[in-house]
């Protein structure tokens, strides 16, 4: 496969890495890092940020991301009656 020139998020360090296919949901140290210490390190920062994201901020509720429409469709009301 074709190879490619990437800079490490860690060091900084040029390497080259080869473009190999995904696999879902997995962490390749390659894609980030110049080697599997760097990735480790990478990895292990991206952890902890994420952790205090949910401890400093709350979790959001959206009506519209949990499938609620803001006015209710004529079924709803024939079954349930109207709000007004």
């Amino acid at each position: 496969m074709a190879k490619e020139i990437k800079v490490c998020r860690v060091c900084g360090k040029t390497y080259e890495a080869c473009r190999t296919s995904k696999v879902a949901k997995t962490f390749r140290w390659q894609d980030v890092s110049c080697s599997p210490e760097c990735g480790a390190e990478y990895l292990r920062r991206i952890k902890l940020s994420r952790e205090g994201d949910s401890i400093t901020r709350p979790a959001t509720y959206n009506e519209d991301y949990n499938g609620f429409d803001s006015e209710p469709d004529e079924e709803y009301i024939s079954e349930f009656g109207s709000d007004d």
